[in-house]
């Protein structure tokens, strides 16, 4: 299968997994929001503590 016969199938595919997958209610979604920001922060936080261990690191 080429490129252009995936590429009209795609759409298919597209509605094919919107008409099976389910939109989350308002508590998963919460809960979702606090994990992906929670991440998030954890994951900025660590990359400030490296940056600014290079940095301490460099001016000795």
């Amino acid at each position: 299968m080429n490129w252009l016969e995936r590429f009209k199938h795609l759409r298919e595919d597209w509605e094919r997994i919107m008409s099976v997958a389910e939109k989350p209610d308002s508590h998963d979604l919460v809960k979702l929001l606090e994990i992906t920001f929670l991440f998030l922060g954890v994951v900025g936080l660590i990359a400030f503590i490296v940056q600014f261990t290079f940095v301490v690191l460099l001016r000795i």
